[in-house]
């Protein structure tokens, strides 16, 4: 995009048009506004504000908490998301499908989820151990929480 911008920038000065360069600053413009509703739409994976009293290795507490609620909050959103699709590819004009595909398309959370390197259960230290599987427990029911949010929006 960078090289189209800068080729078209060049042209433009090159040959002297004054209302291509108005024009490259409104797609800027467009662009930017589009890249900050994309972002804004896409959530990120909650950060761990509070932590069980008896969690004595708050990084393990929130390994465990960002791995569990990223992979149940994902996975759960994309079921619901594949099922009011299916729904839709049978009956397209489901006003009610159409809504509901709607509110999980894209609500997937960023985050490592599966893909963290290193899980606390595997650890010898039974302080990590026990502070990674309370986070577990934490971001599985976070995640319900938050899904309860989206399913109370349904119609």
């Amino acid at each position: 995009m960078r090289t189209l911008f800068i080729t078209l920038l060049s042209t433009c000065l090159l040959s002297g048009c004054a209302g291509l360069l108005q024009d490259l600053q409104d797609i800027n413009t467009s662009l930017k506004l589009a890249n900050s509703d994309l972002r804004a739409s896409t959530p990120s994976v909650h950060t761990v504000n509070a932590t069980a009293a008896d969690v004595c290795n708050r990084a393990a507490f929130e390994t465990g908490f960002r791995q569990e609620y990223t992979d149940d909050y994902n996975s759960r959103v994309s079921d619901k998301a594949f099922y009011f699709r299916s729904i839709l590819v049978r009956n397209p004009q489901d006003t009610a499908a159409q809504h509901n595909y709607a509110l999980y398309r894209g609500k997937r959370v960023e985050g490592q989820g599966l893909k963290a390197p290193d899980d606390g259960v595997s650890s010898d230290d039974p302080c990590i151990k026990q502070s990674y599987l309370k986070g577990q427990s934490a971001g599985i029911k976070s995640a319900g929480q938050d899904l309860k949010v989206l399913e109370e929006q349904e119609i």
